[in-house]
């Protein structure tokens, strides 16, 4: 599932949505506007800037238009696969100041629409919020076309954030899009959390692992981390070289011994990208795992994440690795076969690429790019 929301431009919502598993099949998407359900349209228009960026045949455009009277009054629009929680990328997108209490399934915050939420949130219930604290990555993963800055959300804006425009929170996670641990500030952002009024059931972080060490991770105990999400594909060191260039594997392994060890209560999780020289080796990384008493297994089929045509990868080989790595069809239905009578199965979670947009809502993986406002 691919798509894109474009933004308003004069009075009608613009976007595309393409499912490359049913190329010539339009999408219907439900419009989403202040939290409630305004109407469908389906993505069959042709634009030609489509067409160029192959995606399919270039008739999966969309134009849903709204009235003229309402404009002023909308502060929130979604718009979604009908009938599922699968947004597309850039939703929702925020035009105004949001109720008092209104509430959003999932809100990711990062240092490009932070001024925007202080100006316009206000005590807002979430169920999963998301916090980039910066826009950076220590890894070069060939697979993730994530564009990288060093900008940064400061201290005291988060604390703003919290006690102004967040109201009710279930699940806190930080670390989206980029690496949280790269930023030295990290344990100043959970002790500003911890003091917060905020009650939560679930504070999670997902990290690459590589910076570990540099932390004391005890902190992280006691300021109510309850599962770490650890994005690793493979316990090969050539393989990881070759797709997750920057540490070597090692450093990464040792580090999560040293986590579990400091850390014995707190669960941990691997969201490992499945692909073409990975695959084989995936009982390899779940014993790893297993020796680390690793609660869930997060098994994704690698699919092209970029938002055609809007916007352009960070490297110049990202679609050639991206040919490289894609699995042949049916192989990741092969797997899920091949593990069927594993002893961990009741921890593994199967994400084949037609699922991946709603895994991903789920899960938010650290190769979303999710930029709001």
């Amino acid at each position: 599932m691919q798509g894109h929301l474009d933004g308003i431009f004069e009075n009608y919502l613009q976007g595309w949505a393409w499912n490359p598993l049913e190329p010539d099949q339009a999408i219907d998407l439900d419009v989403y506007i202040n939290g409630d359900l305004h109407g469908t349209v389906k993505a069959d228009k042709f634009r030609e800037d489509l067409l160029a960026a192959n995606i399919g045949k270039g008739n999966n455009g969309f134009i849903y238009l709204l009235n003229g009277e309402d404009i002023g009054s909308i502060y929130f629009i979604s718009v979604r696969v009908a009938e599922t929680e699968l947004e597309l990328v850039n939703s929702p997108i925020c035009l105004g100041k949001m109720e008092a209490n209104a509430h959003l399934n999932v809100f990711k915050l990062d240092p490009y629409n932070i001024a925007s939420a202080l100006e316009n949130l206000k005590s807002v219930e979430v169920d999963h919020l998301l916090i980039d604290v910066n826009d950076n990555c220590n890894l070069a993963c060939v697979y993730c076309p994530n564009v990288r800055s060093y900008k940064e959300i400061e201290l005291e804006q988060f604390e703003s954030f919290l006690s102004q425009c967040i109201g009710k929170v279930s699940t806190f996670q930080f670390g989206c899009g980029q690496e949280p641990t790269l930023d030295s500030r990290l344990p100043d952002f959970y002790k500003i959390l911890s003091k917060s009024k905020l009650e939560f059931d679930r504070l999670t972080m997902i990290t690459n692992g590589t910076l570990l060490h540099q932390y004391n991770l005890e902190d992280f105990c006691s300021y109510g981390l309850t599962d770490l999400q650890v994005s690793i594909d493979t316990v090969d060191p050539k393989i990881h070289a070759m797709t997750r260039r920057g540490i070597p594997l090692e450093r990464i392994l040792k580090n999560l011994q040293i986590f579990r060890e400091k850390c014995p209560d707190i669960d941990i999780i691997f969201s490992v990208v499945v692909n073409a020289l990975t695959i084989d080796g995936i009982e390899d990384l779940i014993a790893f795992g297993e020796s680390l008493g690793v609660s869930h297994y997060y098994l994704r089929e690698i699919t092209d994440i970029l938002p055609a045509v809007t916007a352009s990868p960070r490297s110049n080989d990202y679609h050639n690795w991206l040919t490289q790595l894609t699995l042949s069809f049916g192989d990741f239905q092969k797997l899920q076969k091949r593990l069927q009578h594993h002893h961990s199965l009741s921890k593994i979670v199967f994400a084949p690429r037609e699922y991946i947009g709603d895994f991903g809502q789920e899960m938010r993986d650290t190769n979303v790019v999710v930029r709001s406002f």
